[in-house]
């Protein structure tokens, strides 16, 4: 009987100690300016034609590194609730269609012809802990629009950056969303003001 108590009492001190931490994830909500009535519009159609991330920003894991070091690496127990591609094709898509600066905006061809064609690179998405123990959000994207000749009709890269209170990863991820919202919005307007 005491080897049993003690067998038991081994395997919850075990179990314990071998607990499985809780694993966290976060998403992007983007909430499109709606375009005023008297908005300049593009018109045409737009094929969302390629929206890519690269390195460690393939994939959920969520991006760290020190300030002044080139290694980057993902957060343990904390990804995002969706691969960013999907993310950022569905948040771009969304923001153009709100937007209603094209006729119609698709994400496959299907045969059609567009008059548009977006291709766009996020280079950069990652909770940088900088010296002065000052812990900030970073986010870089570059966009291009072609013609259905392959002209180049816009091209331009956003970055932004804002500090976040301190390391807790939901306020990192509202402040992510945050500066993309704003990302789309100075876009919107640009791609207004060159296209049309």
């Amino acid at each position: 009987m005491k080897k049993n108590i003690f067998l038991l009492a081994i395997f919850l001190i075990l179990s314990a100690c071998s607990s499985v931490p809780s694993t966290d994830f976060y998403s992007i909500d983007i909430k499109p300016r709606q375009a005023t009535y008297f908005s300049k519009k593009v018109g045409g159609t737009l094929l969302i034609k390629d929206i890519s991330v690269k390195g460690l920003l393939v994939g959920q894991g969520i991006v760290f590194r020190q300030e002044g070091s080139k290694n980057k690496m993902i957060l343990e127990e904390h990804f995002w609730s969706e691969p960013l591609e999907t993310t950022f094709t569905n948040a771009i898509t969304k923001y153009l269609e709100d937007n209603q600066i094209f006729d119609e905006i698709i994400t496959d061809s299907n045969g059609q012809t567009p008059d548009y064609e977006l291709y766009a690179n996020i280079d950069n998405l990652e909770m940088t802990y900088r010296a002065d123990d000052v812990v900030s959000a970073d986010i870089s994207i570059k966009f291009m629009i072609k013609k259905k000749n392959g002209e180049i009709m816009f091209l331009d890269r956003y970055y932004k950056s804002a500090n976040i209170s301190d390391d807790d990863i939901s306020l990192f991820a509202g402040r992510i969303e945050y500066l993309l919202n704003r990302i789309l919005s100075e876009f919107v307007e640009d791609v207004k003001g060159r296209i049309s």
